[in-house]
């Protein structure tokens, strides 16, 4: 159903990684967020949670580089080092993100998040080569209730890309690394329009969860066209709740089980374009 649509939009959207590290552990945990491509420009479109990383990332970096000095030194025990500097050990000490083929010089970074809603753009400034040709279109109208969407995204939050050197105090990207992953579809019916924190019709619902790392990715209708950006879900009490006693075999066994349904949730097209035009940010429309 969605075979001719994927093939219209994979190219653009693309995968960023990210690594941090505790300061009493050289475990590296890893995690992965999807983005879209908008256009030649060197703009971005993806969630305000995913660009708020980005930001985090660089207050992060810029407090541990004289971390980083009295590391390398060596002079006292790193537990003392990162006492002087007020990091506690549930502090992420070092964060770093990666774009994945997405563009390979820029000379700045720039980000612009919506008031409320969980999205926002980022700018690229001075980008060389963008590394798609095709970019996404969005559709000239908000999907209806009962139209079946599919999403495109990067879910395998387990993803790590970062390796601990000692001898440099930092994260590097790991030798060998293949940043070539698969993107992976999922498909779903929009099922209703929900309210957002201003009392606009801005959010969307739909069956099936939004997985973690294919937020940020498009939600496209059958034709190919953008219908919705995604943002996450939301779980639903249903009042199945299952309290009984069965048999199996010879032995009787009690049950619970509570039913919960899970929902994925978008930003409808309409919003998606006005909070790009009041950015100033080209991009391509159904005709």
């Amino acid at each position: 159903m969605f075979k001719n649509a994927i093939k219209k939009n994979r190219e653009y959207v693309k995968p960023i990684v990210h690594g941090y590290k505790l300061p009493y552990s050289d475990e590296v945990y890893g995690g992965i967020g999807s983005i879209m491509i908008l256009n030649e420009d060197g703009w971005i479109l993806t969630c305000k949670h995913i660009a708020q990383n980005i930001i985090l990332a660089d207050k992060i970096m810029e407090k541990y580089q004289e971390v980083k000095k009295d590391l390398i030194a060596n002079e006292v025990p790193p537990k003392k080092i990162y006492k002087k500097h007020g990091i506690s050990e549930e502090t992420a000490v070092i964060f770093r993100n990666v774009f994945l083929n997405v563009v390979d010089t820029w000379t700045g970074m720039r980000v612009f998040m919506h008031k409320y809603l969980d999205i926002a753009l980022i700018k690229f400034d001075n980008p060389g080569n963008i590394m798609c040709s095709k970019f996404p279109v969005f559709a000239k109208e908000d999907a209806e209730v009962g139209e079946s969407l599919c999403r495109l995204g990067y879910p395998y939050p387990e993803i790590n890309c970062f390796r601990y050197d000692h001898s440099l105090r930092d994260l590097i990207v790991k030798e060998g690394f293949d940043s070539n992953f698969q993107i992976f579809p999922l498909d779903g019916m929009l099922t209703r329009y929900l309210i957002d924190d201003e009392k606009k019709l801005s959010l969307f619902e739909y069956t099936n969860p939004s997985l973690i790392g294919q937020q940020g990715g498009p939600i496209i209708n059958k034709e190919g066209y953008v219908v919705g950006l995604q943002i996450g879900s939301a779980g639903k009490d249903t009042g199945l709740d299952i309290n009984t006693k069965v048999k199996r075999k010879t032995k009787e066994i009690e049950v619970k089980q509570y039913n919960f349904m899970n929902f994925g949730i978008g930003i409808n097209v309409s919003t998606i374009k006005e909070f790009l035009k009041e950015n100033e940010v080209e991009f391509k429309e159904e005709k």
